[in-house]
């Protein structure tokens, strides 16, 4: 949750749903005036009230559905051993929260009765036999078409969680549960795991320093993402999964519009190599910035723009001008800002058609086009022109320390 919400705040990155994003824990918590429970949500901090895209992306997170335990003080937590010479983790959870029971969970569904909209619930699978029947019970309480249901198939061993990936819409499977079924390739799970779910409209797994792969049952088509850039050094890999997760939901949900499944998949695997390169999740939100910027694009079919990227980050929701000329800082900024739209997160178009076309040296701007003419109207708005350009559209990676300052932009008739 601690990623989405960086995501979802990043003034740079846009988001294609209209209405603020709520998030909603539903967990057991030490009750509600102990320590644990107000340091676990002072980790979440209140969205800043600073811009209107702040505002519109505050992302909040509520702990209004929590099961607070009356007598118990300590959380759920984890110690990890890591050794520093070969790199391996040794776990030890404790936890003596009583688990949720199905009973309590649907006292939470009955919250959302009546609201309308739909609604995501992320499982993580950590009680199957309890998790199975919370997920039928809700789709019985509000109704498969407004319900969408994701699952995390993830501790090698543990029973019943291919009976709850049964009847979910979306399923995260982890490369250590696979490799303990015998899979020796996330090609080879997939194919076979997805056999066995007639609900699930998509499935992936994670394959470390491999990267992640995905597939939609009904097609059985494969979608690979690689990690395209190899990882200099590890820091910390503890999470790595949850980033890749954030990733996925983010762009499944925030960018359901505008991104196909394997522009998500590209997104997350990005994000996820990002976290395992520092300790922790902090600045994850706002460092995938780097990966996900240009300084200047260029598009076939006519419209060319350059900005400065710390002005724009800020008003990356603005849409494109009409069809006549700018020379004006103002009105470039906006123009440009609109072009962002098209240019959001690194890695997003299918890999073969990608092409640099130049590379100039550090401190200038680095080029890129679109494959193929893109359909550009005048007063088309820019959420118009991603929906109907983005998949084509390539561009390539500039670093955050290359500033463009001059403002210019036109309109090629």
């Amino acid at each position: 949750m601690e990623v989405l919400q960086q995501l979802l705040r990043a003034e740079h990155l846009p988001h294609s749903q209209t209405e603020p994003l709520t998030m909603h824990l539903v967990s057991p918590l030490p009750e509600r005036q102990s320590q644990a429970t107000a340091q676990i949500m002072a980790s979440f901090p209140p969205a800043p009230d600073t811009t209107a895209v702040a505002a519109a992306n505050a992302a909040e997170i509520t702990f209004d559905h929590c099961l607070f335990r009356k007598g118990h003080h300590a959380p759920a937590s984890s110690y990890i051993f890591r050794s520093e010479a070969t790199g391996s983790r040794t776990i030890v959870n404790h936890n003596d929260l009583p688990d949720m029971t199905t009973d309590e969970f649907l006292n939470v569904v009955e919250a959302f009765r009546g609201k309308g909209g739909r609604t995501w619930w992320h499982f993580e699978g950590r009680v199957p036999e309890t998790t199975l029947s919370c997920i039928l019970a809700l789709r019985r309480a509000l109704g498969d078409d407004v319900v969408t249901v994701s699952v995390e198939v993830e501790r090698p061993g543990r029973a019943g969680l291919r009976e709850l990936a049964a009847e979910a819409d979306v399923v995260f499977y982890s490369k250590s549960w696979a490799e303990a079924c015998g899979y020796t390739s996330a090609d080879d799970c997939l194919r076979e795991e997805s056999l066995s779910l007639p609900r699930t409209s998509l499935a992936m797994v994670t394959w470390g320093a491999e990267g992640a792969c995905c597939i939609s049952p009904k097609d059985r088509q494969l979608v690979k993402s690689p990690v395209e850039t190899p990882v200099k050094q590890v820091v910390d890999s503890v999470g790595a999964g949850d980033t890749f997760v954030a990733g996925m939901l983010y762009g499944l949900i925030c960018q359901a519009d505008a991104w196909d499944v394997t522009h998500s998949l590209d997104f997350a695997v990005a994000l996820a190599t990002l976290k395992v390169q520092r300790e922790g999740f902090g600045g994850l939100g706002d460092d995938i910035r780097q990966d996900a910027l240009a300084a200047l694009v260029v598009i076939s079919g006519g419209v060319t723009g350059r900005a400065n990227m710390h002005s724009c980050a800020a008003d990356a929701l603005m849409q494109l001008e009409d069809g006549a000329p700018h020379t004006g800082p103002a009105t470039a900024n906006k123009a440009a800002c609109g072009l962002l739209q098209l240019i959001v997160a690194y890695r997003m178009a299918p890999r073969p058609n990608r092409r640099l076309l130049r590379k100039q040296k550090r401190g200038e701007v680095i080029w890129a086009v679109a494959t193929v003419p893109l359909c550009v109207r005048p007063h088309m708005p820019a959420s118009e022109v991603c929906r109907e350009n983005f998949v084509p559209f390539i561009w390539i990676y500039c670093s955050e320390t290359v500033w463009v300052t001059e403002y210019t932009y036109r309109w090629a008739k």
